[in-house]
């Protein structure tokens, strides 16, 4: 799924459109690939409301465009309880985004590497098992690294 996403958003020169103008509206073509990444996020993960799922797929189609942006903002899979599917959302978001990464036990100097790589910027997702997004524990010399 990914190199099908990432061949239609690449391949085709969708225009970059004024999020604030509300005459724009995305190309047919934009339109059905957002309702498709939409619909296939909504088999895998339970989101708390649909929003969620929208935010959820806009993010993924920001991971593709990521060049044309100067900052880039984060999604996080939030909740208390364990076992209810952060890991299952950031599997999911891994088949989608481009160069995903995962950053599990990973030196800044590995995180370095992977955003020069001439092949392009990664996509780099944290689960919550990683040291930087517990904060229960102490901040760890790695994750200030980071």
């Amino acid at each position: 799924m990914n190199e099908v996403l990432s061949n239609c958003i690449n391949s085709h020169n969708l225009p970059l459109a004024d999020p604030w103008d509300e005459s724009c509206e995305l190309p047919t073509f934009g339109n059905e690939l957002l309702t498709d990444v939409h619909e296939f996020l909504g088999r895998f993960v339970a989101y708390p409301t649909e929003d969620a799922r929208v935010a959820h797929a806009l993010w993924i189609a920001h991971t593709h465009a990521i060049e044309t942006f100067e900052s880039t903002p984060r999604i996080a899979f939030l909740s208390p309880e364990p076992g209810s599917g952060k890991t299952r959302a950031l599997e999911i978001t891994q088949t989608l985004v481009p160069r995903p990464v995962e950053a599990v036990n990973v030196t800044p100097a590995y995180l370095f590497r992977k955003v020069a790589d001439e092949a392009g910027r990664p996509t780099i997702l944290f689960d919550e098992s990683t040291p930087f997004s517990d904060r229960r524990r102490k901040t760890t010399r790695k994750s200030e690294d980071c």
